[in-house]
């Protein structure tokens, strides 16, 4: 539903008329008594389409919110007033019909008000279409990146212009570079349903940097809690997943990566109770991130019950714990989705194009570790098979049980257990159902090793004091 607001000191005249437009037409009809509130309204309503104006109001007039709707955004403007053009100053080339403004007299242009409106909100989709077809046949590069909307909630400036996107081609700034904002301005975004802010792409490294050091310096303490590091672990891996798709494996990014493996190192060198890291990690605020971090350390965790806990092996488990689903940032559920055969898939509804980024985000993924060349070998070939199955089932290349590695196993296995146990209330019941499931499915080859693994880091969750 398209949505305007109406801006008239007169209140019996301003309901008379907002009961003519909604009576006649489908429009949602919001009203503002002085220019002051509809400034505020307008700047934190983005879906505002079009606005009607009185000119003579306390505290100011229908020119000084004119010019700020063209300074800060072009929407259509409808002049109703008592007054005539030639009366009113600054308004002597006004209206300018191709730009998606009129101007009505009262009280007689309430007849043709509701129609006025539907005419010029009618000339502005025209237009919007036409500039639309123009942008694209242009095929400009990206402009825009997107940042998650909750990031902002962290500080009261930013050192970016922040947007909102409008349309396919079109962005309204909302906050300015190092301008003072409060969390009540993000939460009402929030409340709209607003899940991203966007940035310009050539300012998207310095902010990257502005939030990277921010959770850098927190993750290289050593006195903060284990919630603490989880939620910074989890707000630095959600960075990344947002930046990558403009930037890739840069030098800035691959240390911030650096940074949460070390970080990531440290919990599981504390030798943590697996029970209480899921306890405290499945927070349902985002699959794939908690997800991510959680196989990440259960992973490392049970390859220092094999004694399998060099640096090194660790650095690899962590590192692709934390990448592996990074492609899927925007479709979590397809995360979910463990297997793509025929007899897996049949009982689903699954768009092709979706069983597509399914199959193909390991590759995906392994190259971008593999060119950045800044990280151990052998990650890549982690990532590559952890949706392999040890019957040779699994993809993208149906390798049975002997032929998936070792470390591809400790993944593999660590991934069945998060993914079984993920938002479930946790017991000891629970846990050994799981893990005789598992034993069913994976005692093969390789796998074997790293039951015996598992059921020592789940012995030891559950071990009287």
């Amino acid at each position: 539903m398209n949505e305007i607001l109406y801006v008239d000191d007169d209140d019996d005249f301003r309901e008379l008329a907002t009961l003519k437009i909604e009576g006649t037409t489908e429009l949602e009809t919001y009203e503002c008594k002085s220019v002051q509130a509809a400034i505020k309204f307008i700047t934190e309503t983005p879906s505002i389409q079009l606005i009607i104006s009185d000119y003579d109001m306390p505290g100011g007039n229908g020119n000084q919110l004119y010019e700020y709707i063209k300074k800060t955004r072009p929407i259509p403007f409808i002049l109703f007033t008592s007054k005539t053009l030639a009366q009113i100053d600054n308004f002597e080339c006004f209206p300018a019909t191709e730009k998606g403004e009129a101007y009505l007299q009262k009280p007689e242009g309430l007849k043709s008000l509701a129609e006025t409106v539907l005419s010029v909100l009618n000339k502005s989709k025209e237009n919007g279409m036409k500039e639309e077809k123009e942008e694209k046949k242009a095929e400009k590069p990206i402009e825009f990146c997107k940042i998650g909307i909750k990031k902002l909630l962290r500080f009261n400036s930013i050192n970016s212009d922040i947007f909102i996107k409008m349309s396919t081609n079109k962005y309204l700034k909302i906050i300015n570079k190092n301008e003072l904002y409060d969390k009540q301005l993000i939460e009402k975004y929030q409340d709209k349903g607003i899940k991203y802010f966007h940035v310009k792409k050539e300012d998207f490294s310095s902010l990257f940097d502005y939030y990277a050091q921010a959770f850098g310096s927190i993750l290289c303490k050593e006195n903060i809690t284990i919630e603490e590091r989880m939620f910074s672990e989890g707000e630095c891996l959600r960075l990344v997943g947002e930046i990558l798709p403009y930037m890739g494996i840069n030098e800035q990014v691959a240390k911030t990566i650096n940074e949460l493996i070390n970080s990531n190192i440290k919990v599981i060198r504390g030798k943590p109770n697996i029970f209480e890291l899921l306890s405290k990690m499945m927070n349902n605020r985002d699959y794939i991130y908690e997800h991510s971090i959680l196989i990440s350390y259960i992973s490392g965790l049970v390859a220092s019950k094999m004694s399998w806990n060099t640096e090194n092996t660790l650095e690899k488990l962590s590192l692709a714990g934390l990448m592996h689903d990074i492609s899927l940032v925007d479709e979590p559920t397809l995360a979910k989705i463990e297997n793509i055969g025929e007899e897996k898939t049949k009982t689903m509804i699954i768009p092709k194009q979706h069983i597509a980024l399914i199959r193909d985000h390991p590759q995906k993924i392994s190259e971008m570790i593999r060119k950045a060349n800044c990280f151990p070998p052998d990650i890549d070939q982690i990532i590559m098979e952890h949706h392999e199955m040890p019957d040779g089932s699994g993809f993208p290349k149906g390798l049975s049980s002997s032929k998936i590695s070792p470390l591809a196993s400790i993944f593999i296995i660590s991934e069945k257990l998060v993914n079984s146990i993920y938002q479930k209330q946790i017991n000891k019941e629970l846990f050994e159902g799981i893990i005789d499931n598992i034993m069913v499915t994976y005692n093969y080859g390789n796998f074997r090793k790293i039951i015996e693994g598992l059921n020592k880091a789940v012995a030891e969750t559950f071990k009287k004091p």
